[in-house]
């Protein structure tokens, strides 16, 4: 979990409160989900979680350091399962040993993408609740449509296997909209500027993902080719055709 960001009040005599993200991650597939909370307590998370689980599925093991809210909360599952004779069914909670975050490095480099990314776009807007998660479930949508790996070994087929896949079935696509990219937030309306800091943030995202790939490949030929070719991104779905050429 990490924040907080300063949430704008629906009404103008409404005081404004603070709002925090939290961040599933699956080990199996790599599949990303985000939740925002109102707090960082036990009972918040709990919260969070019972939201994750009610659309994703259940869990049957969670990873996470030993922040005072994550240990509230096993103890409080736990507690919950005795009482219910589900012991050994239940969720059995995994806690990685103080002082070494590098233990968790599969959701803190989740954690760092969305929070260094996210700084930078929001900046000192204020957004409503609705309009913050609006963006964070876009934004999981898109951090869900990253490549895996090849679907074929085609080099020519641009399709990739994506976390999106283990979650619907097919690659997740949004709903199509104009870009708002080079347009600035005083020009456009409250729900087009949600749009365009989900549309900035995938762009920023998306070339830093990229570029990490190609730099971690040692391909200069790859890179050479990118810089003719560009990237493979637009606004309405993100294709993956130069990075699966990496993958193969």
């Amino acid at each position: 979990m990490h924040g907080h960001y300063t949430l704008n009040a629906r009404n103008s005599g409404e005081l404004k409160h603070k709002a925090y993200i939290a961040i599933f991650v699956c080990r199996a597939t790599k599949a990303i989900h985000i939740e925002l909370t109102s707090g960082l307590t036990s009972q918040g998370f709990l919260a969070a979680l019972k939201r994750m689980i009610s659309r994703r599925g259940s869990v049957h093991h969670i990873y996470s350091d030993n922040g005072t809210n994550f240990t509230g909360a096993n103890n409080t599952l736990q507690k919950i399962q005795i009482e219910n004779h589900l012991a050994e069914t239940g969720i059995r909670w995994h806690f990685i040993p103080p002082g070494s975050p590098h233990f968790g490095g599969l959701w803190e480099s989740g954690v760092k993408s969305i929070k260094y990314h996210l700084a930078r776009i929001i900046g000192d807007q204020k957004l409503t609740y609705e309009e913050l998660s609006t963006v964070l479930i876009q934004i999981e949508c898109c951090l869900n449509s990253r490549p895996l790996c090849p679907l074929t070994d085609n080099i020519e087929d641009p399709n990739a296997l994506t976390p999106g896949h283990f979650i619907v079935g097919s690659s997740l696509m949004t709903p199509a909209h104009d870009s708002l990219i080079n347009f600035t937030e005083t020009s456009l309306k409250r729900w087009k500027i949600v749009q365009k800091i989900k549309q900035d943030f995938c762009k920023r995202w998306f070339q830093d993902y990229i570029r990490n790939i190609l730099e971690n490949n040692n391909d200069s030929s790859i890179l050479e080719e990118m810089g003719h070719r560009g990237y493979s991104y637009n606004n309405n779905h993100i294709r993956w055709s130069i990075i699966l050429h990496v993958l193969h």
